[in-house]
């Protein structure tokens, strides 16, 4: 129980502050942008997606359809996502030459509410 908490509050808090800051920082998406367009990058995106993800499949692989199934699932699609920028960089960078940067602000803001649900539950969570 203890390991979903911090998982809860470790998305919750990664969420909320990184989109809150690209939502703030018109340079910060900017560099983010240019990034995603450099095989480079996309591959370091990949390993650091693949370290944020891993934990939660070896320590939180919990099917079920509440907040931790959530939790279990966001940890799998961190790792898959990671797995493709790895295997399939120029595959991921033909996808963001393609980005309108114009849709970015509605995404930020759902991560936005998505880091507060989550950062909710695993200050108050509702199943004690």
């Amino acid at each position: 129980m203890e390991t979903s908490i911090f998982f809860l509050k470790f998305y919750g808090y990664f969420f909320f502050l990184f989109a809150g800051a690209l939502l703030f920082s018109k340079k910060g998406m900017e560099v983010m942008i240019i990034a995603g367009k450099d095989e480079k990058h996309v591959m370091l995106t990949g390993m650091l997606s693949l370290f944020i993800g891993l934990p939660v499949i070896i320590l939180h692989n919990i099917w079920t359809f509440d907040v931790f199934g959530f939790l279990t699932f966001m940890g799998w699609m961190t790792v898959v996502k990671g797995v493709v920028r790895i295997a399939f960089p120029s595959f991921v960078v033909r996808k963001m030459e393609r980005y309108k940067s114009s849709q970015s602000k509605i995404w930020l803001i759902i991560a936005i509410m998505i880091g507060l649900g989550l950062m909710y539950c695993g200050y108050y969570p509702y199943w004690r």
